[in-house]
Order: structure tokens, then sequence, then C-alpha cells
């Protein structure tokens, strides 16, 4: 009887096992889908070097094998189930064989294979026709050194660092629109709640402008990852050339803030635009402002990612000047794995149960404990999910923890809408329900 695809994807990994290059064989978890779901597990789920990776495949004998591996393995990434996918085709051949036999012919067998990241520029429009993309070849061996290839690449993070590049381009170009209007950036100190009694100083006032920068660019994100699900949310391209772009924008944020809410994060850019006054020099700024963050927007990979907090944690030379100290990403993704084990002790499976967690964050500031708690508690799930058979549901429970599980609190406004953005922009396709209360309480 012909072997299943999915007995060679387990076999696959356990040959990338004895390679040391995933989990302990124990850990690897074949999912078994349970019931009817529009949404189907992968058959493999591994761990590799702390990241998710999955493992989709096809005979080549399966008709237009490399589009369907590849479509099902960047279906993976665009779930979140997986920060790694791996397509692979497998030779017909090795279907006939026994299963005692066909690891060997696995381990000797000529693979073609494609592995996809976060960090990949690619989109679901990329297959026009019968066009793909190229597939590399070769055996078990050549796949594990492209999947380190991979795994490097993926650790620098070029997409990040090409979104904190253009943001901080668009920030830079923001505070030459600054130079004419001294007296604007008092008025933002005021929104932003770091004025103190008389004047700034000089590198308070930069301080003070970068971050208000910042916060106009992360709201013009939110508003365009929000017109994606709400009608009464206009496209940002409605806005790039407008001539009093600034106005238009204020008014288009009051009119969120009354009707839809998302207050943590339209307010406080609400309050810092209405602290501009128009100028040509202002009006192209602003209008750089919205052409980044539709670039941003388009490359999905970077709003799953603490963004707001990378580019504020390279303002942190004038942090001081803000009585402020942050914590650093890898150190914040250190504490919370140790602080969030996957133990018996939770049914990390379980939405309920988890949404009746509580993670605070008494002085947030950029979010990023309370990203990587958000981060850790995702592991967990999908872990547990993978353990029990049971589908990962990752959208409602990424919701579901920022609306009831993390709460965020500081004196700063401009901390309250950094930390609110980062978390709701890790769901971008799910609108996320505002309340009265925790991260979403209106300050002032």
């Amino acid at each position: 009887m012909p072997s299943r695809q999915e007995v060679a994807n387990v076999l696959l990994a356990q040959l990338l096992v004895e390679r040391g290059l995933v989990a302990a064989p124990e850990q690897i978890l074949q999912v078994h889908n349970k019931g009817k779901s529009s949404v189907q597990m992968p058959d493999v789920l591994l761990d590799f070097q702390g990241l998710r990776l999955v493992i989709e495949a096809e005979w080549s004998s399966t008709p237009s094998a490399a589009k369907r591996a590849y479509e099902k393995a960047q279906g993976r990434l665009s779930d979140g189930v997986a920060h790694i996918g791996v397509a692979v085709v497998y030779p017909a051949r090795l279907r006939q064989l026994a299963l005692k036999a066909q690891k060997e012919g696995l381990a000797s067998a000529t693979l073609q294979f494609a592995i996809l990241t976060e960090a990949s520029e690619l989109t679901r429009d990329l297959f026009v026709g019968a066009t793909v993309p190229d597939f590399d070849g070769g055996g078990v061996d050549d796949l594990s050194a492209a999947l380190r290839r991979s795994y490097e690449q993926l650790a620098q993070d070029t997409t990040l660092e090409n979104a904190v590049v253009r943001m901080q381009d668009a920030i830079s170009e923001f505070l030459g629109g600054l130079r004419s209007q001294p007296a604007t950036i008092e008025r933002m100190g005021l929104a932003l709640g770091v004025r103190e009694k008389g004047q700034m100083g000089a590198q308070k006032r930069q301080a003070t402008a970068r971050i208000a920068g910042l916060i106009l660019v992360n709201a013009m994100i939110f508003q365009e990852v929000l017109a994606q699900t709400q009608t009464r949310v206009s496209p940002l391209r409605r806005f790039a050339s407008d001539a009093d772009i600034v106005k238009n924008l204020r008014e288009h944020w009051r009119l969120i803030l009354d009707e839809i809410n998302y207050w943590p994060i339209f307010d406080t850019a609400f309050h810092v635009l209405d602290s501009l006054t128009a100028n040509d020099d202002m009006r192209r700024a602003v209008q750089e402002m919205a052409d980044t963050a539709l670039w941003v927007v388009g490359r999905r990979a970077a709003l799953r990612h603490d963004l707001a907090g990378r580019i504020f944690h390279r303002l942190l030379a004038e942090a001081k000047h803000l009585g402020a100290f942050y914590t650093s990403i890898p150190a914040a993704t250190l504490l919370l794995k140790l602080s969030l084990p996957q133990s018996d002790r939770l049914d990390w499976s379980d939405l309920e149960a988890v949404k009746g967690l509580a993670v605070a964050d008494f002085a947030c500031g950029t979010g990023t404990l309370l990203m990587a708690a958000a981060d850790s508690l995702l592991d967990n799930y999908v872990w547990s999910c993978g353990e029990r058979g049971v589908v990962p549901q990752i959208n409602q429970f990424q919701a579901a923890v920022v609306e009831k599980v993390l709460y965020g609190f500081d004196v700063l406004p401009s901390a309250i809408h950094l930390t609110a953005s980062t978390l709701s922009l890790r769901v971008p396709d799910t609108a996320i329900q505002c309340d009265q209360s925790g991260l979403y309480e209106p300050w002032g």
C-alpha cells in the first residue's frame, strides 16, 4: 500500500533530528487533525532553535506539487502557526517503499525544497499562472545546511531593519519640518506629558520631537491596518497627496475616537497632530510619514514584531532626558520565557483557561515586556495544541490575550500609545475590542 505523505514528513523530521538541527525525537509533534475545520494543522511541527518550524510537502506525482507545498508552507507563516516553513517535493518512487525502507530511501534521495521565513517579503499574489519560486535540489544534508542559513538570515531581521530605517528617515524629515515652528514642540510636550515648567532644554526638545514623530507614523500604520477591517476607517492613500493632510488626518482621527474608540492610540496621536501649524515643510513631512506607513504595512512580517519598541530603543541616548529607563528586547524575551514556562499546571490549549491569567507591567514604556509575554504565551499555546491534537485559533488567541490577559500602565501617554499599538498590531487582521479598563484606559 502506498505510503502517505504525512509519514514521509515525520521521517524527514527524524532525519533532521539526527543531524542535530531540531528538537529531540520525543518533541516531534505529529498533529492529527480532529473533526472538520477550515484551518488544518501541519503534519509536523518542530522546535528549531527556539522557533516553530513546519514541514509541508507533496509527492512529485501530484499536479503542481511545488506550488501546492509552497502555498501551504506560506499559509503557516501568514496564520502565525510557524516562524519558518519548509516546502518539500518528495520523489514519487519513495511512496512505494515499505515503511522500514522509506527512511533510508529518504536519507539518500534528491529532494526539491524551498524555505520560507517571516523575513521573506513574499505576498500571497506571488504565483502568476504556472510560475513558482525556484526550488533547490539536494539531499537531507543540503536541506539542513539551507535551514541553518535561513536561521542566520532570519536572525539578521532584514525586513525589520529596513522598516526601522524607513521610519527613522521619515521621523528625521519631520524634525526638519519642526525647525520653523519652535512653539510646536512645546505644545507636543504637553500632549506627551513630558513638558515641565518653563521651556524645555535643547536635548529634551529633540527627544520630544522624535517621540512625537514616532507616534504619528505609528498611528498612520494602525489606521491603514484598521481600514482593512473597518469600513468607517479611510485608507491612508486617500490622504497621501492631500494638500491639507494635517487637517484632514486630524478630523479623521477625531472620527475614529468618537465612533470606534482605540483611545490609547489615536487620542495621543490626535493631540500631537493638533499641535502642528500648517506650512509646506510640515505638509511634506507628514506625507512622507504616510508613505512610510504604507510601506511598512506592506511588509506584514514587521507588524508582528515590536517595531515601535525597536525604533524607540534607537533613541535611548535621549531617554535619560525623559527620566526613563527601558528594558532591552533580548532581556525581555529571556525574562518572560523563564517566567512563563509550559507546565502541566495549566492547559495552554484551553483558551478560556488562558483568559484567566493576568500579566501586568506597571511601567510599560514601549510594551517590550508585554510583547515578550505575548510571544511566550503564544508559544505555549501552539505547542500545547500540537500535543493534544487541537487546531490552534491563532488570531482568536492573540486577540484574547491582548483584550483579557495583558495590562499596561504608565504615567506617559506616549508609552500607553506605543504599547497599545504594538500589542494590537500582533493581530492586524482582527479587530481588538476596546473597553474602558486595563490597557485601554483613556488617559487624561
